[in-house]
């Protein structure tokens, strides 16, 4: 083989693989893409993917920048099926299906002594060893193998369904059923939502409350992701916090309850630690009560009882956990034993330190706010550079101090100190400071005066925005009755 032009495996035909596999080929590398499932598109097309699933990133901020949507389309949400679609004309384009082989699980990727690769996967029930000299691990945060489920003391003793979003493709088996969905990322405001219009009854339980925001945000016309830019960076952050708090002020003085409620949980989110949920499919059925807040988390499982950590309880026939996944899905033994806990510990969250540059783990390069496929984009071609010899990682010493000091630049905008594992975007500002002593008016709090429009907010969440409570038992031990279904 030429110096410079290498054997590239590329693991996985998701989003950051097929970035991946194209990314490697135009460099002039020979590459062989490995996909377990039987066709390309990654949570797109099998996995996780459920219906109707609708994407929380503009098709302008998901498409790749070698593949750019039609310019004519104005910007928006695609559907699922849309965005599969896509991928589909993006192999095509760049002629990637040759170099793909489907139905290919990989078990085990072990780096040799003469710096090689050697995959292995099975194939039609056989197993099969290939030797390569580079690998991208494309394998993403959402797989159904690695669900995060959270500690449900009593589970044991439920008598009814324990499942996980990973598991949900509609809403269908949940007709008529009593549901408990736990948890609010862009995920369970789809599935909360679409349970919610077929279920007896469904209640949302949250512990905290999510970073919220709207798909079109502030009342207007543009998606959520029009507002990021380079000015995000330019402007002083001073500025952008008090243009940011503006917003969120004209929201809560607008008087449409939908906008009012998204930023009441944004300043309710305490703005630390959490990245945006973009997802506000979920917010009409929350308002009329067909989804029933519980802002609180579940204390135990008894029979079919969920006992809140209030002290509230209510009867379910299934508690849906909508928690997310395990961070890295990369098995140790891929990696002869290392078990990468945080990505952040990798350089650019790609570049493990004791593999060197022809290992990459593409996919966990991620924006605060936008799209993967162009961050994968870049971690490609900069894969597929170094394997050209054409770019150098840092040496080792520099390359540690490197992710060192990209950790604490992250720590710096998002750390929150009394929570270590989390990371804070910005500090609060006066304007929001503001909107919080906004929100303690319209609470009433002791020693502050509660205008007519707070009173009145007030009063709405009384109602509407915190939705019916459910069935608590009284001093004498008796139980209440949750109220109906959409009731007031």
């Amino acid at each position: 083989m030429n110096a410079g032009k290498l054997r590239v495996c590329v693991v996985g035909a998701g989003v950051s693989g097929l970035a991946a596999l194209k990314e490697v080929l135009e460099e002039g590398h020979s590459a062989v893409c490995l996909e377990r499932e039987s066709a390309p598109g990654g949570v797109f097309t099998t996995g996780v993917a459920y219906d109707p699933m609708r994407l929380t990133v503009s098709q302008y901020f998901m498409a790749y920048s070698s593949f750019p949507p039609p310019l004519e389309e104005e910007r928006r949400h695609w559907f699922r099926q849309e965005y599969a679609a896509y991928l589909e004309r993006f192999r095509q384009r760049f002629g990637l299906d040759p170099h793909i082989r489907l139905n290919c699980a990989v078990e085990a990727v072990s780096h040799e002594a003469d710096g090689s690769f050697v995959v292995e996967y099975t194939q039609a029930g056989k197993t099969v060893r290939d030797r390569f000299d580079a690998v991208a691990i494309c394998r993403g945060a959402f797989r159904a193998e690695a669900p995060r489920m959270p500690d449900l003391p009593g589970a044991e003793t439920f008598q009814g369904e324990i499942t996980h979003t990973a598991r949900y493709k509609g809403a269908e088996p949940f007709r008529g059923k009593r549901v408990v969905c736990i948890g609010m990322g862009e995920t369970s405001a789809d599935v909360t939502n679409q349970i919610s219009e077929v279920a007896s009854v469904c209640y949302l339980a949250l512990r905290n409350y999510p970073l919220q925001s709207a798909r079109l945000a502030y009342g207007g016309r543009a998606t959520n992701d029009g507002y990021t830019s380079r000015l995000l960076a330019w402007a002083p952050r001073q500025q952008m916090q008090e243009y940011y708090g503006k917003r969120v002020e004209a929201d809560l003085m607008s008087g449409d309850p939908h906008r009012q409620l998204i930023s009441d949980w944004f300043i309710k989110a305490g703005f630390t630690g959490k990245s945006l949920q973009k997802n506000d499919d979920f917010v009409t059925n929350l308002l009329n009560g067909k989804i029933r807040h519980v802002p609180h988390g579940i204390a135990r499982l008894e029979g079919n009882t969920v006992h809140f950590t209030n002290g509230e309880h209510v009867e379910a026939d299934v508690v849906l956990c909508c928690t997310g996944y395990e961070e890295s899905s990369i098995p140790a033994e891929w990696l002869g034993g290392c078990e990468i806990k945080d990505v952040r510990r990798l350089f650019k969250h790609a570049f493990h330190p004791d593999f060197g540059p022809r290992l990459a783990l593409i996919g966990w390069t991620r924006p605060f706010n936008g799209g993967v496929p162009a961050c994968s984009e870049m971690i490609s071609r900069y894969f597929a550079l170094l394997c050209a010899g054409k770019r150098e990682l840092p040496a080792r010493p520099d390359l540690e101090k490197r992710i060192e000091e990209d950790r604490a630049r992250g720590g710096g905008l998002l750390a929150d100190p009394a929570r270590p594992h989390a990371r804070r975007l910005h500090r609060i500002s006066r304007r929001r400071r503001r909107a919080r002593r906004l929100r303690a008016e319209a609470d009433g709090l002791p020693g502050r005066s509660t205008p007519p429009l707070q009173a009145g907010l007030r009063q709405r969440h009384r109602g509407h925005l915190s939705s019916p409570r459910p069935g608590r038992r009284s001093g004498d031990g008796a139980r209440g009755d949750p109220p109906a279904a959409g009731g007031p």
